[in-house]
């Protein structure tokens, strides 16, 4: 079992943060999850599915970015799907109106400091 982050590949700076926060805190590398786990050659969307199964939660590192990635949509869309508890973290100020309705109406973190 895992966090599975879910992040859009230009905001890779608010990814590391995240994890060295998770770090401090006393979270184990091994207990989180994110695609640069993904091998050569594997098979990408197979690689997501089977590590958000295996999420005990789901981190979605919220920017203009992640609204406009359909990656990060497919793994927000896949963990509501699942069941798996999703939790936003805000790291750039964006109005309610501009999130999708199923992740607007999750309580977000606000990461932005």
């Amino acid at each position: 079992m895992h966090i599975f982050i879910s992040y859009p590949h230009p905001d890779r700076a608010a990814l590391h943060r995240l994890v060295d926060w998770l770090k401090a805190h006393d979270i184990a590398v091994s207990e989180i999850w994110y695609d640069d786990h993904i091998e050569a050659g594997d098979t990408w969307r197979e690689e997501i599915d089977e590590a958000l199964d295996a999420a005990y939660a789901v981190l979605v590192v919220v920017t203009r970015h992640t609204l406009r990635s359909s990656y990060c949509m497919y793994e927000v869309g896949y963990a509501f799907g699942q069941g798996i508890p999703i939790f936003p973290l805000i790291f750039e100020t964006i109005a309610i109106t501009e999130i999708p309705a199923p992740l607007a109406a999750k309580q977000f973190m606000d990461c932005t400091q």
